[in-house]
């Protein structure tokens, strides 16, 4: 019995020590899992390639190594394990790109998590209180800072268009208006998969100009209309599907309602559909994947947003005038892809 309770401090001391979250995030910086991969299985050839003390990574490699990250054999030295594998840069789901300590965005997230405590208590976001403005306004106040969250959601639209192109039949469809949609991710790879398909894309000026770069170097720009605005404001009418993919968590219930009524309104003339990719909350009784759980605490203490349940959305629906027909599973993490159609 004894023994039963140590090993549930033990691990319950292993899940909160910060120091095991760092050494991925340093193994991911330094690219470990792409040099061992690439035939560098010693501790000197490791430190030679990644400029770091030798004796120091070894202590580092020991904890990957009792972690699953690596396995090392006295005769072959470090090997890729169960963990270390998706940390490769090859890795479509880009872990190593979410934790890398040179990115300005994984930065700022990293920093910001300690004050969770803070919007436990306030129930408002920390972000302003950290740095001095909110999370929308810090990275567009600077290049590098924009660059690099848009390189973040770029991976993840890239995704979710993949996904898109494979579910939805797009034989009837002629244009697909993404709103909310970032430097294109999303529409990139619909326009390339479907080469009938015409596209929307709406976001702020500066967003939306760096979008429409994107979309000259890839030779698509004449399939797609760049709307350079607030999505809050009033929509371009016209197309076949309205899309939010990743967007609607960013904001509390109030501003939803608002963004989904006005595309309510630019979707009722044609009886467009209206499509939402979200992570799904399950409930809570019966649990739910942690990695839900976690984006939803980042969203908290980031944004003010939260990820929500179907029922959530079918009543936050309801309230713009939409009405939830299909949910269908999208990828991995509970993300579902909802379909709503504008009320008669």
């Amino acid at each position: 019995m004894n023994d039963s309770k140590n090993d549930a401090a033990v691990e319950l001391l292993s899940m909160a020590s910060l120091y095991t979250p760092w050494a991925l995030r340093a193994a991911a910086t330094l690219r470990l899992a792409d040099k061992v991969n690439e035939g560098a299985t010693s501790v000197q050839e490791l430190a030679e390639l990644t400029g770091s003390n030798p004796d120091a990574l070894a202590r580092l490699m020991r904890h990957l190594v009792n972690i699953g990250v690596f396995s090392f054999h006295s005769t072959g030295g470090f090997h890729l394990d169960r963990l270390g594998r998706p940390l490769l840069s090859s890795n479509s789901f880009r872990v190593a790109d979410m934790l890398d300590q040179e990115d300005a965005l994984i930065c700022a997230l990293d920093e910001i998590t300690p004050s969770l405590l803070s919007s436990l208590s306030s129930g408002n976001p920390s972000w302003s209180a950290r740095y001095g403005t909110d999370f929308w306004a810090y990275f567009s106040a600077v290049p590098d800072r924009s660059r690099s969250f848009d390189a973040q959601m770029d991976i993840r639209g890239k995704q979710v268009g993949k996904e898109l192109a494979k579910m939805i039949d797009w034989t009837g469809v002629e244009t697909v208006a993404d709103i909310g949609g970032g430097t294109g991710g999303v529409i990139s790879t619909l326009m390339h998969s479907y080469p009938h398909l015409k596209g929307v894309l709406v976001d702020l000026p500066d967003t939306a100009q760096r979008a429409k770069t994107r979309f000259e170097a890839e030779g698509i720009a004449a399939r797609v209309s760049v709307h350079g605005q607030s999505f809050f404001e009033e929509l371009p009418p016209g197309a076949d599907i309205y899309l939010f993919s990743r967007v609607l968590h960013d904001w509390p219930d109030r501003q939803c309602v608002r963004i989904l009524t006005s595309c309510r309104n630019a979707a009722a003339a044609s009886r467009a559909k209206v499509m939402v990719a979200e992570q799904l909350i399950g409930n809570l009784e019966i649990g739910d994947n942690p990695a839900v759980s976690h984006h939803d605490l980042v969203l908290m203490v980031t944004v003010g947003g939260r990820n929500r349940s179907e029922q959530e959305f079918r009543a936050l629906a309801a309230e713009a005038g939409l009405v939830l027909t299909e949910v269908k599973p999208l990828m991995h993490q509970k993300f579902s892809l909802l379909k709503f159609t504008p009320e008669t």
